[in-house]
């Protein structure tokens, strides 16, 4: 009897042991790795529209509407096509003004803008110049981007990802052992910020700013492109 309990205590500890070995925790050693690469914009968006004042709804209205029709004749003159413009708003609010401490409704603004796509980034003066002279009263800016952003964003991980083995490979070899094989990644999607070339203009009514015969001058420059990537790996002995 004395032998088969203690048969069994044996059995008991040696399942516990290999119980525990299975629930270890593995030894890692978890880094960030961070990567840039630079791109040249060849796509471009600019935002372009009218804005109207009129002490009746419908004057401002009709004003807006045939301001915008000869911007987007312009732009089809230049070779956009109409499946590039969209529009991004469009708003009637009322204006008062405060004359001795008494707001009067002065009148209606009506305002409409559309944001056009670029493919051909060289059109992008002429875009806002042949705008302006088309009627246009209000321009906001000029956002960036890259056509093939995925090859740039797959290089951009990689070099992430070799930043995170290099600073791993150094920690672990600081702490006396060597870098194993991968046990997790995980990457930050925190979204690319396109860049925007601040531009405002704006004039008091639609129409002015029509006979403006300078070339407005963009410059692109360049992007980043960035990939963030936490690696854990194996560490040994």
């Amino acid at each position: 009897m004395v032998k088969k309990i203690s048969l069994a205590i044996v059995a008991v500890l040696l399942s516990a042991g290999a119980a525990g070995a299975q629930t270890s925790e593995p030894r890692l050693v978890t880094m960030t790795g961070y990567g840039t690469v630079q791109g040249t914009p060849d796509r471009a968006w600019v935002t372009v529209g009218v804005e109207t004042r009129d002490a009746q709804t419908k004057v401002a209205q009709e004003q807006t509407a045939i301001a915008m029709d000869h911007i987007q004749q312009r732009l089809r003159a230049l070779g956009i096509p109409d499946a590039s413009i969209r529009t991004s708003s469009f708003n009637v609010t009322q204006d008062w003004e405060f004359i001795q401490g008494r707001r009067n409704l002065r009148g209606y603004v009506v305002s409409n803008q559309i944001e056009v796509k670029v493919d051909d980034i060289t059109k992008v003066s002429a875009i806002i110049d042949g705008s302006i002279a088309a009627g246009a009263n209000v321009i906001h800016g000029v956002r960036w981007d890259i056509m093939n952003r995925e090859a740039l964003e797959q290089q951009a991980l990689r070099e992430a990802f070799e930043d995170a083995r290099s600073r791993a490979g150094v920690i672990a070899a600081t702490s006396g052992a060597r870098l194993g094989a991968v046990y997790a990644v995980q990457e930050s999607r925190a979204g690319q910020v396109r860049p925007m070339t601040p531009m405002r203009y704006q004039a008091g009514l639609a129409g002015q700013g029509a006979m403006a015969e300078s070339v407005t001058v963009v410059n692109p420059g360049e992007m980043d492109i960035r990939a963030v990537v936490t690696v854990s790996f194996l560490i040994q002995s």
